[in-house]
């Protein structure tokens, strides 16, 4: 078994659906993907490297030779990344390791489903050539895997909140304990708060409930159990968004 390490920002390859001249007679080979990484609901902070472990096993009856050059493909990419020199004789195995960083600045935590697939040497070109295709595999109901995983946006921290629509004011601040704001809204709304750090890791939340329109009570937070420091309050009520700073201590 032979393993191969690589990143998931490449390349002259792309993938088109093309008519192709065959050198030769392919042979038959029915090759079959598996994910060996990343776990299943896997979470990943934003900036985090996504390790991608890719298994190819060859169900024969034809062996891979070193002349052989395999493709895979994220799902939903024109991409398809080579892999090339190695023998995987008939019930043997292959590896190939890839990365991906979380580079998620949308402002939403993202869920999806990550695949991987085998791409048909006949969908593959290489500078606009066709590839020469060297193996057929007519079982493509085991060529992907995927694994469902999160990944998560950008942190908020203290120099975005000039950027939120609305400015949260909290009070006392500093505050040791409780931690009191008021917000106005035209109609009816879920009120939540989201505590962070000033790193942006989640510390806390509270879902206050229903919130009146033209009610001005405060609401308060219990921060008593938080460490003495700086953190970044986000009140979320529908569509808007109340941002503030408050400084806990001891």
């Amino acid at each position: 078994m032979k393993n191969f390490t690589k990143q998931l920002i490449l390349s002259g390859l792309t993938m088109l659906s093309a008519t192709y001249a065959m050198a030769q007679t392919p042979k038959s080979c029915d090759l079959q993907l598996t994910l060996t990484s990343p776990a299943a609901n896997a979470v990943f902070e934003f900036g985090e490297t996504v390790n991608i472990g890719v298994t190819i096993k060859n169900n024969g009856p034809a062996a891979i030779a070193t002349t052989d050059t395999i493709y895979l493909n994220p799902v939903g990419t024109t991409q398809a990344f080579p892999i090339t020199g190695v023998d995987i004789a008939v019930g043997g195995t292959t590896t190939s390791d890839y990365t991906l960083p979380n580079a998620n600045e949308t402002g939403t935590d993202q869920t999806f489903d990550l695949c991987m697939a085998i791409v048909p040497l006949a969908s593959v070109t290489l500078n606009g050539v066709p590839v020469t295709i060297t193996y057929e595999d007519a079982n493509t109901a085991n060529d992907q895997d995927c694994r469902s995983i999160t990944l998560k946006t950008k942190p908020v921290s203290i120099f975005d909140a000039k950027t939120a629509k609305e400015t949260l004011s909290l009070f006392p601040n500093p505050a040791t304990s409780q931690v009191s704001f008021k917000i106005a809204l035209d109609k009816t709304e879920t009120v939540s708060a989201i505590v962070r750090d000033i790193a942006g890791r989640e510390v806390m939340t509270k879902n206050f409930g229903q919130f009146q329109s033209g009610n001005t009570a405060a609401l308060e937070l219990n921060i008593a159990n938080l460490n003495s420091g700086i953190y970044v309050v986000e009140v979320i009520a529908g569509d808007k968004k109340f941002i503030g700073k408050v400084t806990k201590k001891d």
